[in-house]
């Protein structure tokens, strides 16, 4: 049979206020939590996406996110393969 390059992208689009630039490049590691106002108002510990993107990783996937500072932030599951 011929193989496909086929995908699967799931997508969670929030309404907030967006990721500030600067924490952009740190929202995936442990530990980190941004806007450090609000990080003592906020429950966790800032280690859920550092365990979304390795779980991610492990199963050969792709997480990601973009950023609209006036609308919010999209996060991205990109999945190559399901399992049946």
């Amino acid at each position: 049979g011929k193989s496909e390059n086929k995908f699967y992208k799931f997508t969670v689009i929030d309404q907030g206020k967006g990721i500030a630039k600067a924490d952009m490049p740190l929202i995936f590691e442990r530990l980190y939590r941004g806007d450090k106002n609000r990080s003592s108002k906020i429950p966790g510990h800032g280690l859920g996406l550092a365990l979304a993107k390795e779980i991610a990783k492990a199963n050969q996937a792709g997480l990601s996110v973009s950023n609209n500072p006036s609308k919010g932030a999209t996060f991205s599951l990109i999945v190559t393969h399901l399992y049946t």
